[in-house]
């Protein structure tokens, strides 16, 4: 019997699959979730899945014919926005096998060492502040102690303030950009990257009206001042979306080092890392 295969358009992106007798794998790409980087599209070992730059904006598509709905794309995705299953069922077989080995903890939060706030004992309107020495109002969620650097500074709004204690309130929203590990006085925020690399943005081949690259960059890295732009490669998550839209070929990156959570070392993941390692120049 002939696998039967299909590609069809979803509400948020697209979907592809096939069905032999009672098997049914399909693959799913969120295009509202997507970042549109060149993450999966360098680590498709079919040269499946490809982002596109379509006018001013990205978009991503696959060529149902090559995918082999391996996980590699599904694996690497930083969002995630993509989805395999099999007979409805996540499917994570090479990531089980270690095949495709886990990425470290996206976020450590080390709450013990974030100030506890003053406790809402006072009545009324307004409490007398000790460490500022003067009125303040009420409820305590007002005490200057009840930090929240790292949730103001979350540029994907992945954190949560709660009464007593600072939370990654959506993983998928999260994607390693360090902000809130810079933002923290107190040490409390730890990042685990996935990549290290170097990024460089030559602003002379920019033209003084372009901001694609600023509104596209997904942790807001980019940044225009008058006319210069410029990279603040301490946030930069290396996703390669910025490559993508650039068409002035003003922006270069390597992704120098790999980082999993425990060691790769089957030929898949070897050439997912080699791939990923290329050099990325935009075009122009």
């Amino acid at each position: 019997m002939k696998a039967n295969r299909w590609k069809r358009e979803t509400a948020n992106g697209l979907e592809i699959g096939f069905q032999m007798y009672g098997d049914q794998v399909t693959l799913t790409i969120d295009r509202e979730a997507c970042i549109h980087g060149t993450i999966c599209e360098t680590v498709c070992p079919e040269d499946a899945i490809y982002v596109f730059r379509d006018g001013e904006r990205l978009t991503i598509d696959i060529r149902e014919d090559r995918c082999s709905f391996c996980e590699a794309c599904a694996h690497f995705c930083p969002v995630p926005c993509i989805e395999i299953k099999w007979k409805g069922q996540m499917k994570t077989l090479l990531a089980q096998q270690n095949a495709l080995p886990p990425f470290p903890e996206k976020l450590v939060i080390n709450t013990d060492v974030c100030p506890e706030r003053c406790r809402d004992n006072a009545k009324g309107d307004t409490r007398w502040c000790r460490r500022e020495r003067k009125a303040i109002e009420n409820p305590s969620l007002e005490c200057p102690k009840h930090c929240t650097e790292c949730v103001d500074h979350c540029h994907r709004e992945a954190l949560a303030k709660e009464e007593e204690t600072t939370k990654l309130k959506d993983d998928t929203l999260c994607l390693r950009c360090a902000y809130c590990e810079e933002a923290c006085p107190h040490g409390a925020m730890e990042v685990h990257p996935i990549y290290r690399g170097r990024i460089h943005l030559n602003d002379t081949r920019c033209p003084e009206t372009c901001a694609l690259c600023v509104d596209t960059c997904p942790v807001e890295a980019i940044h225009r001042e008058g006319k210069h732009v410029f990279i603040e490669d301490t946030y930069c998550v290396f996703c390669g979306a910025c490559v993508k839209i650039c068409d002035r070929g003003a922006i270069e990156l390597r992704r120098k080092q790999v980082y999993a959570a425990e060691e790769g070392d089957t030929a898949l993941w070897e050439a997912c890392v080699e791939n990923l390692k290329r050099e990325l120049i935009s075009e122009g």
